[in-house]
């Protein structure tokens, strides 16, 4: 139930949010809500072109996925997704892993500042 501002993309029945307040920490700017599921976030980041990258670990597989998505059938534990600046829209979401016994440690996701993503995961 967590409130999501008007004109920000969101994943109905989200269970991670992600919230952006101004430079004094005061004031939420916009507010949003991605996964769903039981999903546990992983990793985050902005990099320099303000594009906002997530990802998360669990067991859904009913997410949205992009069409150009590595895996755009679905049924990984991993789901990755970055938004664009100020969470307008959906840029890229995909799932990575078998989904039988894969799992990921803590701290084995990463992005940089360009856009990179660099993850690892057990199977």
């Amino acid at each position: 139930n967590y409130p999501v501002t008007g004109g920000v993309y969101s994943m109905a029945g989200g269970e991670i949010f992600i919230s952006k307040l101004n430079d004094n920490l005061t004031t939420q700017l916009w507010s949003t809500t991605i996964g769903g599921g039981g999903l546990s976030p992983t990793a985050f980041l902005v990099d320099n072109c303000g594009n906002i990258y997530s990802s998360s670990w669990g067991s859904t597989t009913n997410l949205p996925l992009t069409p150009n998505a590595y895996d755009n059938v679905g049924g990984g534990k991993f789901y990755l997704c970055a938004l664009t600046p100020d969470a307008g829209a959906l840029l890229y979401a995909t799932y990575f892993g078998s989904g039988s016994g894969d799992h990921v440690d803590g701290g084995t996701c990463r992005f940089d500042k360009k856009g990179v993503v660099y993850e690892s995961v057990c199977t």
